[in-house]
């Protein structure tokens, strides 16, 4: 998934156009219980998966990456297919890269380093604060191209100076985005259930 953008709607567009424009949704189990859907390419399994619902517990199984996702209350089909991006990746127990399902691009660092300078720039002077520009200082230093690692310390370098603890978080998570295979999981279920509605 080309990750040039941080806009959701975006990228749930290119999982539809490109990672499962030819997939055919089929429920190979259907119990009070267990409900299993496989969602592939009939002619691949390149980003295929197997959609696993057990009361309120979904689980995602396949060349996509794995996760486990839990609700307060046992799943349908119809729930499943009115929710959000956000509110579904919210319900994320683990994945591969962990409970958030987060990645890291340093093309959204930089764009989101940049909009918070602007921001600060055209602040009226008398409205900024010791801690704006303080920060300014700081991500003038993230020239395009800087990695997760080097916004950890730019934060940590702030904390320490200015004590902000908010201020140091929206350093250090500049880059952070919803992960490609989370973004997949959803896109690909939302289309399943729409397909065996049909």
């Amino acid at each position: 998934m080309n990750h040039k953008s941080n806009n959701i709607d975006e990228q749930i567009a290119e999982c539809k156009e490109n990672w499962f424009v030819d997939h055919k949704a089929k429920v190979v189990t259907a119990t009070p219980e267990v409900t299993i859907i496989h969602w592939a390419n009939p002619a691949s399994w390149n980003y295929g998966c197997h959609f696993l619902i057990h009361k309120r517990w979904l689980i995602v199984v396949g060349d996509i990456g794995e996760a486990t996702y839990e609700w307060s209350s046992d799943l349908t089909l119809q729930f499943l297919s009115g929710i959000d991006f956000g509110y579904f990746k919210s319900k994320c127990q683990s994945s591969e890269v962990g409970r958030n399902f987060i990645d890291w691009n340093e093309y959204v660092a930089g764009k989101n380093c940049e909009e918070a300078i602007n921001a600060i720039i055209t602040t009226k002077e008398e409205d900024r604060s010791e801690d704006d520009l303080l920060k300014l200082e700081i991500l003038k230093e993230m020239s395009p191209g800087h990695v997760k690692q080097d916004y950890k310390e730019a934060a940590q370098e702030y904390y320490n100076k200015a004590g902000d603890g908010a201020g140091a978080s929206e350093i250090s998570e500049m880059g952070q985005v919803a992960h490609p295979r989370c973004i997949g999981h959803f896109t690909g279920l939302q289309m399943a259930i729409k397909q065996l509605s049909k």
